[in-house]
């Protein structure tokens, strides 16, 4: 018969317990900093609304899988939209009613995709950032960040068939 190591079976038993033990334990980086206000939010929320609305539109212009990819993209936009009106409410109790932007009428498919494209880059960039501020919520705009970078990428694969 084997020898369980007494210190062991503690560790495993706290942990499945859920019991806090006297060594102290790391923060998950997606509960570090503070939260994001609600202006902040609400800024986020209706860029993400004006992509969609983007996305759709330019949708309309292309054919093919490059319509289908914009759709996809489209498609993520509202969702983070989503998630950002439920991180609002968590931080201000109160459901965000969009403005209904809209994006800027385009005439040319490829100018418009490079604008989207700098755009997405951007907010990749910038949603890192926020994630590291975000508290609770860093998890989701880490996400959200790559995410909008691989909609760049997207963009980039788009251009790559229609120049």
């Amino acid at each position: 018969m084997s020898q369980i190591d007494p210190g062991k079976a503690d560790r495993v038993w706290s942990r499945v317990m859920n019991v806090q033990n006297s060594q102290p334990q790391q923060t998950s980086p997606c509960r570090q900093g503070s939260e994001l206000g609600g202006d902040k939010l609400a800024e986020l929320i209706e860029s993400e609304l004006r992509s969609y609305s983007r996305y759709r539109m330019l949708s309309c212009m292309a054919c093919g899988q490059c319509k289908k990819t914009l759709l996809y993209i489209a498609e993520q936009e509202r969702c983070h939209a989503k998630k950002l009106t439920v991180m609002y409410y968590l931080a201000t109790g109160k459901k965000y009613c969009p403005s209904g932007a809209k994006p800027d009428c385009t005439a040319c498919l490829n100018e418009a995709l490079r604008q989207a494209y700098q755009d997405e880059l951007d907010d990749a960039k910038n949603y890192g950032l926020l994630s590291k501020s975000a508290g609770s919520h860093a998890c989701t705009l880490q996400q959200i960040s790559m995410q909008e970078a691989e909609h760049a990428r997207l963009l980039a694969c788009i251009l790559q068939s229609t120049l």
